[in-house]
């Protein structure tokens, strides 16, 4: 006959269970410390290494300081991946990968992502994701399968290894692969890079940013012979026009022309007779990052090719990305967002947009999980429900993004990224510093030179 046990023998075995499992919280976040502390050494000696004082206003010297803090950041971050037990194709935790659920696509044109050396390996890109939907990389990986292994073509070993990623596909002479990333900065990125820009042809290839000489992507169409049946969608550009900071608006203008990924899609069409199946295959590159490394690496991108850009109109787009990220305009979209109007623009099948969609809709919810964020989600501010609209401005600098916790990912790069951030404004340092008879010396702000 079963007897309860007494009260007393129950509240000690309660304590006991939970002495022990305080006892293994402290022993996992001592193994913590201990890889975050040693992650940070490894780092100050190897910005020890390159920093040295250098004078002169030649810009190629910024470039190649560049390139030499940021070598070898593709498989440094890779090499994390084992201690923090993380997916090397979708980089979130492996409890929580979604390699096997996300929607796999053909694409019709090849795209390009110009990646800056803080967005690599960060689980809250956004920009990785066509390459994880994109079948002709898991063509290359699988040997031509296009499902990648088992069911969503996750790699499941335990030591990530570059060789063995997706992403290694830049320098793969076996398959075309319609979606690529090249790191900004790592050498042979750049070569493989700017390699493949001198065979391109300049009448098929373009750059996603929306720079002042950029050309509305409808009027490249148009040049083509093909026209876009977009009104209400295109109606006045108000990403490229010099206009105020910010828009006093009327109290009808909040319930109106707002604007969401999944509206605008369905409202870019072609007229008849645009024949939009005969158009030839581009290539578009797109520059992943915050708003200022974003403009960082388009001039890094040779001006000769054309700059394209995407209008939204009169309308304001919510971002999917609103939920974890507090959207600073509402002209400013994720990679992803602004990647999928352009690929529906140039053509690509409302199906294989929607399905994008609804990939980007997955990372965006398992974030939200990851972080353990879902207590936030409603309560969350959308910035077009304030009484004035902030907007693109040329000449201002503004940070368009702020970075989440990705839970271990994105904090043991903060001295990493706090490095890049100070390198992207070399060119400040030349024209501040310098005068023709005191050249001024380049220093990193974090390294103590006294010593």
């Amino acid at each position: 006959m079963y007897s309860t046990p007494p009260i007393q023998n129950l509240t000690s075995t309660i304590q006991n269970e939970n002495e022990n499992e305080n006892g293994n919280n402290e022993i996992k976040r001592k193994f913590r410390k201990e890889i975050n502390n040693e992650r940070r050494l490894n780092k100050m000696e190897f910005k020890k290494e390159f920093v040295k004082p250098i004078s002169g206003e030649n810009r190629e010297v910024n470039k190649l300081i560049y390139t030499q803090i940021n070598d070898g950041v593709k498989e440094r971050k890779f090499s994390y991946f084992k201690e923090d037990l993380k997916c090397n194709d979708c980089w979130l935790l492996l409890t929580n990968c979604i390699c096997s659920k996300v929607n796999k696509v053909d694409l019709k044109h090849e795209y390009i992502f110009v990646f800056h050396p803080n967005e690599w390996c960060r689980a809250s890109n956004t920009g990785k994701l066509l390459l994880l939907c994109d079948k002709s990389n898991f063509k290359n990986r699988d040997g031509g399968s296009g499902s990648g292994s088992g069911s969503g073509g996750h790699s499941t070993t335990m030591s990530p290894d570059y060789s063995s990623s997706i992403y290694n596909n830049i320098n793969n002479q076996t398959f075309s692969s319609s979606s690529k990333i090249y790191i900004m900065g790592e050498k042979q990125d750049e070569e493989l890079f700017f390699k493949k820009l001198e065979s391109s042809s300049r009448d098929s290839t373009f750059v996603l940013f929306p720079s002042k000489d950029s050309i509305n992507i409808k009027d490249v169409l148009k040049s083509k012979s093909i026209i876009l049946d977009n009104d209400k969608l295109f109606k006045k550009n108000l990403n490229n026009n010099e206009i105020n900071e910010k828009e006093n608006l009327n109290d009808d203008d909040f319930e109106n022309d707002i604007t969401t990924i999944t509206d605008s899609i369905k409202k870019i069409n072609f007229k008849d007779g645009s024949d939009i199946d005969k158009l030839e295959k581009l290539t578009i590159i797109i520059a992943d990052g915050t708003w200022n490394n974003a403009k960082s690496l388009n001039k890094r991108i040779p001006k000769d090719i054309k700059r394209i850009h995407l209008e939204f109109g009169d309308l304001k787009f919510k971002s999917l990305f609103n939920t974890i990220r507090s959207q600073p305009q509402v002209d400013r979209i994720s990679t992803m967002e602004a990647t999928i109007l352009s690929m529906k623009s140039l053509g690509e099948s409302e199906q294989v947009c929607d399905s994008l969609v609804e990939s980007l809709k997955l990372l965006i919810d398992t974030l939200i999980r990851q972080n353990n964020k879902q207590y936030i989600v409603n309560k969350k501010k959308w910035v077009g429900d304030q009484g004035f609209l902030r907007r693109n401005t040329y000449g201002e600098i503004t940070t368009t993004t702020t970075t989440d916790n990705d839970n271990g990912n994105d904090n043991d790069n903060r001295d990493e990224e706090n490095n890049f951030n100070n390198l992207d404004n070399l060119d400040n340092h030349f024209n501040n510093n310098n005068d023709n008879n005191n050249p001024g010396e380049i220093k990193d702000p974090n390294i103590d030179y006294k010593q």
